[in-house]
């Protein structure tokens, strides 16, 4: 079939559960401060001592 044994017997990661700390976060920056764009946005989550990196951020904001 040409999966990896691991990818067989994995089950499937729920997206929306794992993204609901960086949805929540965001969602906050965005309500105190409407006009900001996306990496002024980004740039106050890593201010605000979140490590997520830029793709995980964007993947929610879109």
């Amino acid at each position: 079939m040409g999966l990896g044994r691991a990818m067989y017997y994995r089950p499937v990661a729920d997206g929306v559960r794992r993204a609901a700390p960086v949805i929540a976060a965001l969602t906050a920056v965005v309500a105190a401060h409407p006009r900001w764009g996306f990496w002024k946005c980004f740039d106050r989550l890593r201010l605000d001592g979140h490590s997520w990196n830029a793709k995980r951020v964007w993947r929610s904001y879109c």
